[in-house]
């Protein structure tokens, strides 16, 4: 009886060295601010930007896009032509670019400069690290604030218009926000809830003790 009852407590006695030590270290803190900005909801991160969310929808496709899987690409054509009609019926572009402009601010003042994406290096050396400035030449440039053009562009959707898409100044910046995520965040969010599974498996089986 007395040999049962030890073995029961060096067992519990492991579970608990085993749930108290981390199997995954925490990241850095800048890393931390992170992952809060993706995962407190689409409206806190970057890609909540209108804009840069709508783009986002023709980039992929554009991306895909190979003449051997054409049809299957224009296949996507009618729903890009009713996202546009729903984009511009209420898009206002002084807010959103207000709104941008104030998003990327805010992830360069929370964020340590090793998570920031490649075209904050762009903002530095050509606008002086002026957002408002970068932000009004994006706007600019991009074919994504050009309904009538944008409109052809998806009307006529072939290899040339996916070049024109690919090329876009908006697809570059969305190609960076989405590396950032690709490279860190689900990564070591993927870690995260392995660790916290790991204690929540540990929590039940020390409890059955």
């Amino acid at each position: 009886m007395q040999a049962t009852i030890t073995n029961r407590l060096n067992i519990r006695l492991q579970i608990r060295h085993t749930c108290r030590r981390p199997i995954y270290p925490f990241p850095p803190a800048g890393l931390r601010r992170v992952i809060l900005l993706w995962s407190s909801g689409s409206r806190e991160a970057l890609q909540a930007i209108e804009l840069v969310r709508f783009a986002g929808d023709f980039v992929r496709p554009a991306d895909l896009f190979d003449e051997e899987d054409e049809d299957m690409i224009h296949g996507f054509v009618p729903q890009l032509q009713r996202a546009i009609t729903a984009f511009y019926r209420d898009y206002h572009l002084p807010l959103d670019l207000d709104i941008f402009v104030r998003m990327l601010e805010m992830y360069r003042d929370n964020v340590d400069p090793a998570f920031h994406p490649g075209f904050f290096d762009n903002v530095r050396s050509e606008f002086g690290g002026d957002f408002r400035i970068f932000g009004e030449d994006l706007f600019i440039n991009t074919v994504f604030t050009r309904e009538s053009e944008l409109t052809s562009l998806v009307g006529d959707f072939g290899e040339d218009a996916a070049g024109v898409i690919r090329n876009d100044p908006m697809a570059a910046v969305i190609g960076d926000i989405r590396a950032v995520y690709n490279d860190y965040v689900i990564v070591e969010r993927q870690e995260i809830n392995n660790e916290l599974n790991v204690l929540y498996k540990c929590r039940k089986t020390h409890k059955s003790f």
